[in-house]
């Protein structure tokens, strides 16, 4: 049984949006159907626990503190004496109040261990030499088990400026890292001036001493503090050391090693052996964005990558082609990265109809048949179908009295006006300029191309068959169809490889021409020169096999850049492909921007004329299928720690609530009232 969820805003301004199972048009209505900004939508996939309500503090805490007493033997008596009469008047119990004792004496002595009330634990600070503080609920034993994750939360150095808070706080996660520790995400970080995660036990009793000079150990030497960034360089990071219980928010796993940018999905991929040497196709999300300079930053890619390929641009979202999964590493550590991932798969709702449904009755039934007798039938119109595959397709090619390629179209037996055409291009994505294989499960191109005649008998049809998982390739024929583009990022990347082909072909040539010449000079029965004719003869033939093959691969480029030019004149444009994850969402993505501005019609007004404008294609859409599943709203990132803020810091955080950040989730079953706790075990799929 799968179960229905409800998201909604606890921040003020937060909004439903709402998806229709209808074929819409125009560059508004495009926005509605590819929702973009922020798509939740929730799916039966992964376990998810309840909701954590923040734990109360045990009445006693188990404390391990580090205190520093730099002075001179009479000095640090007193110092010390005046910190131990400290402790005793704040409730502090000691271990080994003996061995505490014997420490006055001890110039290198730092650490004290006891209990102390949990209400008296900000006091241990108001002795300044009390560096740092370990706190454990009294009586647990959480360091047992070595290799064990505990849950931890740390009080850091305050007293910065914010921007200087907040580069402490990034600063000393990154320095935790170094001891296996993995933050946590979506957590009231106080103003930077807190940190929460896990880390291996083994290490947390680490943390007492001064994390600038952690890790230590026979490989890996102590960390050279004057190669640390400012602010941590100048100030002691950690003052509190808090081992939480265990939660269901702390059963966390370290990311696998040389893990780098690469997403969940695509480690998984990686795990293979057996695809180490396969190439591979993954999206890079880039820090810049390639919208206004698609050519430059290709070129830009392509130079910082050596041997990738790049197949797509959309935004900041770069479809790339690695020779060998290795390469993935190129990638990592190029600062230009942030993610990678595996490209997202889009979705198609349209279908074949089932029954005796005939076209008259679908006339008869939309009110088409009434436009069509009044002349409305898309005489003189191109209409332009973007579909993941046209099943039932027969492509008869012609040459036409202008000894150009023609086409004759036939789809599931009903012949398309003359002009037709079928573009693949899937080709562009292959060196050898080939397609991909056939889906015979596909039906929404045949079905939508079908809708499509039906509704208007007598235009054109330009059938387009792009990969699904490549949202780069509508993004393509969008600026095709008015003009912006006269080629596209895989056919520029294509015509690099086969210029640099047909330049070691010809450098080839050269030299295999050159060796026949001196191997038929001596034309002797004699063992070696004979051999030798015989190795250039081969060397010729190879050469001619592999110089023709090379100009069928040319042949095929040329015919498919030449197919581009059938978008010139499209009058409107259907899509039948939506992405519900991926992408920026609710007209933020760059294909719905370029459709909101190129796609509607201004309004043009003047007292003497009126003023006319060249008429823009429409656009067609299908809607999502998460209807009623999908919210949208603004991405608020008030503090920039890349998680959304679902209550502003001006309001005041929900009672036993962690965070201003994630903590706006409520469950909603079929026919029940929202709740604002999730019950345990529930399966959720969220997508940001």
């Amino acid at each position: 049984m799968t179960t229905r969820f409800c998201l909604q805003w606890l921040g003020k301004g937060g909004r439903r949006g709402h998806a229709r199972e209808s074929f819409e048009t125009g560059a508004g209505m495009l926005q509605r159907a590819i929702l973009t900004g922020l798509i939740v939508g929730l799916f039966l996939v992964g376990s998810l626990s309840a909701q954590v309500i923040v734990p109360p503090k045990p009445k006693e805490y188990d404390v391990s503190l580090r205190y520093r007493i730099r002075a001179a033997s009479q000095e640090r008596i007193s110092t010390f004496e005046k910190m131990a009469k400290h402790l005793k008047a704040i409730g502090f119990k000691h271990t080994d109040e003996k061995l505490f004792e014997t420490d006055l004496l001890d110039p290198g002595a730092e650490k004290v261990t006891g209990t102390i009330a949990s209400d008296a634990v900000a006091k241990l600070f108001e002795d300044t030499n009390i560096k740092t503080v370990l706190l454990t609920p009294a009586g647990s034993k959480p360091f047992e088990d070595p290799a064990k994750l505990i849950e931890l939360k740390l009080d850091i150095a305050t007293g910065f400026l914010q921007a200087e808070q907040r580069d402490l706080h990034m600063q000393i996660v990154d320095q935790l890292g170094l001891l296996g520790f993995v933050a946590n995400t979506g957590y009231d970080h106080a103003g930077f001036t807190m940190i929460r995660g896990a880390m291996p036990a083994a290490s947390v009793p680490l943390l007492t001493k001064d994390l600038r000079g952690l890790p230590k150990g026979w490989f890996l030497g102590e960390t050279d503090r004057s190669s640390l960034p400012i602010p941590l360089k100048n100030v002691l990071p950690l003052r509190v050391i808090e081992v939480l219980p265990d939660l269901p928010i702390a059963r966390l796993k370290a990311n696998p090693v040389n893990a780098g940018k690469a997403t969940a999905d695509l480690l998984a991929v990686l795990a293979d052996p057996t695809k180490a040497d396969l190439p591979l196709v993954v999206e890079a999300l880039l820090d810049i964005d390639t919208t206004d300079a698609s050519a430059a930053s290709r070129r830009l890619i392509a130079g910082t990558f050596s041997g990738v390929a790049v197949e797509g641009l959309a935004g900041r979202v770069a479809t790339l082609r690695l020779p060998k999964a290795s390469y993935l590493n190129n990638l990592n550590d190029s600062p230009m990265v942030r993610h990678v991932r595996l490209p997202r798969p889009a979705s198609e709702t349209a279908s074949l109809i089932t029954g005796p449904v005939t076209d008259a009755n679908f006339l008869k039934q939309s009110n088409l048949g009434l436009l069509h007798a009044m002349g409305f039938d898309g005489q003189g119109t191109k209409i332009v179908v973007i579909a993941s595959e046209f099943n039932n397709l027969t492509v008869k090619s012609t040459r036409g009295s202008k000894n150009l390629d023609q086409q004759e179209l036939t789809l599931a037996g009903k012949t398309l006006p003359e002009g037709s055409r079928f573009l693949d291009l899937t080709t562009e994505f292959s060196p050898s300029i080939l397609p991909m294989a056939n889906d015979t499960n596909r039906v929404a191109g045949t079905a939508t191309a079908l809708a499509t005649h039906a509704a208007a008998p007598k235009a054109k049809l330009v059938l387009v068959r792009v990969d699904p998982m490549r949202l780069h390739q509508v993004l393509s024929v969008a600026k095709l169809v008015c003009g912006d583009e006269v080629s596209t990022p895989a056919l520029f990347t294509r015509n690099e490889e086969l210029t640099v082909r047909t330049v070691t072909l010809e450098a080839r040539s050269n030299i295999v021409n050159t060796e026949v010449l001196k191997a038929y000079s001596d034309l002797s029965d004699d063992d070696a020169p004979r051999k030798r004719r015989d190795a250039a003869s081969k060397a010729l033939k190879q050469f001619k096999a592999d110089d023709a093959a090379h100009q069928t691969i040319v042949s095929r480029y040329l015919q498919l850049r030449e197919g581009l030019e059938v978008f010139r004149g499209a009058n409107v444009v259907v899509n039948t492909l939506t992405w519900n994850t991926g992408y920026p969402c609710d007209g933020q993505s760059v294909l719905s921007r370029l459709i909101n501005d190129r796609y509607t019609t201004g309004f043009h007004t003047s007292s003497i004329r009126t003023m006319k404008s060249a008429p823009v294609p429409t656009w067609v859409q299908p809607a999502s299928q998460a209807v009623g599943q999908v919210w949208t709203g603004a991405y608020l990132d008030v503090d920039g720690t890349s998680v959304m803020e679902f209550l502003g810091a001006e309001q005041a955080l929900p009672a036993k609530r962690w965070s201003r950040e994630l903590n706006f989730l409520q469950y909603q079953a079929n026919n029940t009232k929202p709740t604002s706790v999730i019950p345990a075990g529930t399966h959720l799929r969220v997508t940001v």
